[in-house]
């Protein structure tokens, strides 16, 4: 859970960023964070913008309030729920909202993190801004709903008020210019015709030109991975290809709902006990006695009288 790098210096290490640690504490338990009194009133029309990481897959939700001396709070201005990068290295994305109307002199903004259901559930924020609205602003909340089969892809944004979109997308690492182009009406998209657990990307474009203020800056890349496909019998999988360690997705199409012990997990067999004292194989089975092979197995160290799942 959490970012590998800031957004200020992405893909440098030594950036600075905050985010809301949630190993301890409750589902549903809340901390804020607040700034420091803000004059907006030297602007037409007051936006908040800032850069987000929510990767884990306990991911609660990340509101963001505005306060004025008069009016008091409006909650919600800005609102994510659940996990909106699915790795580490994802980018961050970026968000934002006009101030409520009236919200036009001094300010105060309050940023409230709600843990999700486990401990995967770090969001992080950076690059706060407070600027004149943009004529054409950039699209938000990239998503995407994965249909089974792998073939096909739903993938919406937040139009931050527009109506007309461009959208490309290709191969994940694809360069800008050499993808499929779509021109829409809709801030959403059914891409048909991807290949199974195959990883996208999609690049989204706020278009304002029919209201003569151009277009925003292309959000992106927002990287999703199709979902699997339908494997025919025989069947053989004998887990050589996967990634030691645990986590969700194995990358085989089997998966596991959680990483919270007792979970399931890939091992590479090295002729000796590496988990528990007095439990578990020396060896994988493809083929047994020799070191180096995988398997995977069920960590019970905690979690006694619990179940875990792993799923083709």
């Amino acid at each position: 859970t959490g970012p590998f790098y800031d957004n200020t210096l992405f893909g440098t290490p030594g950036g600075t960023y905050m985010y809301l640690e949630t190993s301890g504490g409750a589902t549903g338990a809340s901390k804020n964070m607040r700034s420091g009194d803000i004059d907006v009133s030297t602007l037409t029309t007051p936006y908040v913008e800032f850069f987000y990481h929510m990767y884990g897959a306990n991911m609660g939700t990340l509101a963001l309030d505005v306060r004025d001396p008069v009016l008091g709070w409006t909650n919600d201005i800005v609102i994510l729920t659940g996990q909106q990068q699915t790795a580490g290295a994802d980018p961050w994305q970026k968000i934002g909202a006009v101030l409520p109307a009236g919200y036009d002199s001094i300010v105060r903004f309050r940023f409230r993190g709600i843990k999700g259901t486990g401990f995967t559930s770090d969001m992080s924020v950076d690059d706060f801004s407070v600027i004149e609205a943009p004529a054409c602003p950039d699209v938000s909340s990239l998503a995407a709903n994965l249909f089974q089969g792998g073939s096909a892809a739903q993938i919406s944004w937040n139009g931050q008020g527009g109506s007309s979109f461009n959208v490309e997308y290709g191969p994940a690492g694809f360069g800008q210019g050499s993808g499929t182009v779509l021109n829409l009406n809709v801030d959403s998209v059914l891409l048909t015709g991807l290949t199974p657990v195959t990883s996208y990307d999609v690049y989204v474009q706020n278009d304002c030109s029919s209201n003569g203020a151009g277009t925003s800056s292309w959000v992106g890349p927002f990287t999703f991975t199709t979902a699997c496909g339908v494997s025919m019998a025989p069947y053989f999988e004998d887990f050589e290809g996967v990634t030691p360690g645990r986590a969700l997705d194995y990358g085989n199409c089997w998966t596991i709902p959680n990483t919270t012990t007792p979970a399931w997990e890939a091992e590479d067999a090295s002729g000796a006990n590496e988990n528990s004292l007095n439990t578990g194989p020396h060896f994988d089975n493809t083929p047994p006695g020799v070191a180096g092979g995988k398997s995977t197995y069920l960590d019970s160290t905690r979690g006694f009288g619990s179940k875990g799942d792993i799923t083709s």
